[in-house]
């Protein structure tokens, strides 16, 4: 990597996601990733032998939380800076007002995910769904995409 951080894979950098996994118990980062509890566990026991995380018992209970060490902060401020470029790229590329519209479209569509998309109405498999449309070959005229 660009920043000196050689030794992490994509899988590693799954785990370090924003928010970054401070204070976090494994299986609650597992559900937030997408992954199991058994794969979480494996990239934690990783990270923590190359020095980026560690992971401590809550006082009073049994419970191991996730913190990052300070190679880990480094991680995360690094990923933090470059997402800031990024976006600042993006937004004179399109203008600053087409790039808010963006990101609020997508933290609309995120909380969808999180509500249970598939309850909505139309979302495919649901009943009475129509079939989805593409502009017909005639102005103002539709046809199903399967048969185009």
């Amino acid at each position: 990597m660009e920043r000196g951080f050689t030794d992490l894979t994509q899988a590693h950098l799954s785990v370090l996601v924003y928010p970054p996994p401070e204070g976090e118990r494994p299986t609650d980062l597992a559900e937030r990733t997408y992954m199991t509890k058994q794969a979480m566990n494996y990239l934690l026991g990783q990270l923590e032998s190359l020095g980026y995380i560690e992971r401590h018992a809550e006082k009073g209970k049994g419970r191991r939380l996730v913190h990052l060490t300070r190679r880990g902060w480094q991680v995360f401020e690094s990923q933090w800076a470059s997402m800031q470029q990024l976006e600042t790229l993006w937004a004179a590329r399109i203008g600053q007002k087409r790039f808010d519209e963006f990101v609020s479209t997508l933290q609309e569509l995120s909380t969808l995910e999180s509500n249970g998309a598939d309850a909505l109405p139309g979302a495919a498999g649901t009943p009475g769904d129509k079939p989805r449309t593409k502009p017909g070959r005639e102005a103002g005229r539709a046809r199903p995409i399967a048969e185009a």
